[in-house]
């Protein structure tokens, strides 16, 4: 899915970098752990921070929960 802004500035990617930290800062503490977790830099993609994250979930119930985080990200921003 592409999202096309009518108008973009040199302010624009700061303001996507501030709107999603304050997203992210919103989220319950065991979110915020998750979605950093599986989003650092130190793996190739979310599927290995998935793996990596330790917790009672399966991979499934890991992938489900990082879907419902990522369509309310996108319905909060306006994207969906």
């Amino acid at each position: 899915m592409a999202v096309r802004h009518i108008e973009v500035t040199e302010k624009t990617p700061l303001d996507w970098f501030k709107f999603t930290r304050n997203w992210i800062d919103k989220q319950s503490e065991e979110d915020k752990k998750f979605i950093q977790f599986v989003f650092a830099y130190q793996f190739r993609d979310t599927n290995t921070g998935l793996y990596g994250f330790k917790c009672a979930d399966a991979m499934p119930e890991k992938r489900i929960r990082l879907a419902a985080l990522e369509k309310q990200f996108a319905t909060d921003s306006g994207l969906i």
